[in-house]
């Protein structure tokens, strides 16, 4: 009798728990949407930790842009609802928070993250989950894989490498980096990830192919973090080249800088991105002077959405905007405007592919630094600067140099290259 009530009690328990799980079914996959009464979008960003600078940009640009937005019409009558989650620049937690924001917070789209290396370790999560992605900083070259959820408005490292080159046209039969700047010599000082490497191996690949290898004088890589580049300097005192590319996209720039000054390095420096941060010129000063570097973005450029976003951020912040923010803004917009054409799909199962495909469409549009366009594989095209920082006596101020139809000036040297 006792074993009777006891198989009917199991019976009973595996008859509920199989109707449980019809309810609630386990894989997130198949309970995925909301309601459809808002937009959910996700950023993903370093707010602590390397690339903090950066991380911090890229919030203020994109919560500056939802909240235009929402205190406007929204996306035709719907909100824009903002999670935002700190990837700490860590690859591993990169794609915890990933899941978090698709699987629990039931994301409609994301954007970011940061670096290249937490771009690329979450590429296969954003493809099984079927989110569309827009990065607009991490420019590794195989971020962008084809026909899949991730797109880019910010240029590969191909791209923007080609686009730097082109300088060589105006100002050299050769080589940008070494005749377009009347130099002879180059040293690299790359940051120790996916696009530092990416990077310093165009420039090497590039001068092999010239038969000019022995034009670099060095080439080492440093870790994110790194507060002390004097040990570099040390080295190649007596041999220091004419030009340093200086490859960091974070605040180890500033230290790279004054480093080199400091050690007695009278040469040009050439940075990338860390280079725009508004406080690189603050903490600077008249140490910038002279710095060039490349952008594709910067508040001297002028457009109608450019003019707006600095106005805004300006008093919103009250601080300078550097590219990081103006770029992850004006992806927000590009998310707008896809979502806006397919506004009826909201909320639907359907609406992440219709999403995604309403992206995939080749386009130009108006960006935050004039007309950009986009390929089928969800690649941008857009302009590229080379601007140089000058001191005014009072602070640091950057021209546009390069390309010539947007110059802003000449480019002034007041160094001796050695």
């Amino acid at each position: 009798m006792k074993k009777s009530m006891i198989t009917v009690f199991i019976c009973f328990l595996f008859t509920a728990l199989f109707f449980f799980v019809a309810q609630n079914p386990l894989n997130p996959e198949e309970n995925d949407f909301h309601d459809g009464t808002e937009f959910r979008l996700g950023l993903i960003a370093p707010l602590t930790g390397t690339h903090q600078n950066g991380g911090l940009r890229m919030e203020r640009g994109v919560e500056l842009a939802v909240n235009t937005i929402n205190d406007s019409v929204g996306i035709d009558g719907t909100k824009i609802n903002l999670l935002v989650l700190n990837d700490a620049n860590d690859p591993a937690v990169c794609r915890e928070v990933a899941k978090n924001l698709i699987l629990k917070e039931k994301v409609d789209a994301l954007i970011g993250p940061y670096s290249s290396e937490c771009c690329l370790a979450i590429m296969d999560i954003v493809n099984e989950y079927q989110v569309p992605l827009i990065t607009p900083v991490a420019m590794a070259d195989k971020i962008i894989q084809g026909d899949d959820y991730i797109f880019r408005n910010t240029l590969s490292c191909t791209m923007a490498w080609d686009k730097i080159n082109a300088f060589a046209n105006q100002r050299a039969k050769e080589y940008t980096l070494l005749e377009g700047f009347g130099a002879r010599t180059i040293g690299i000082l790359w940051q120790n990830d996916a696009w530092g490497f990416e990077m310093q191996r165009k420039v090497i690949s590039d001068l092999q192919n010239l038969r000019r290898s022995a034009a670099v004088i060095f080439s080492e890589s440093f870790e994110l973090g790194t507060e002390d580049f004097s040990y570099h300097y040390r080295k190649y005192k007596d041999n220091f080249p004419d030009v340093i590319y200086a490859i960091s996209s974070g605040d180890e720039s500033i230290n790279l800088v004054i480093d080199g000054r400091e050690a007695g390095y009278a040469g040009l420096f050439f940075g990338e991105g860390g280079f725009n941060y508004s406080s690189f010129d603050k903490e600077l000063g008249k140490l910038a002077d002279g710095c060039l570097f490349s952008s594709q973005w910067h508040p001297s450029f002028s457009t109608p959405m450019s003019d707006v976003f600095v106005k805004s951020y300006t008093q919103e912040y009250d601080d300078t905007p550097d590219m990081f923010a103006a770029i992850c803004y004006e992806a927000v917009y590009i998310l707008k405007n896809s979502v806006f054409r397919i506004k009826d799909s909201i909320g639907s199962e359907s609406f992440r592919e219709d999403l995604r495909s309403e992206l995939a469409i080749p386009k130009q549009i108006d960006g935050i630094s004039g007309k950009i366009s986009f390929d089928s594989n969800g690649q941008c095209d857009r302009p590229m600067f080379i601007l140089q920082k000058r001191w005014t006596g009072k602070n640091i101020q950057s021209f546009i140099i390069y390309p010539e139809k947007y110059s802003q000036g000449e480019m002034k040297w007041n160094f001796n290259l050695q």
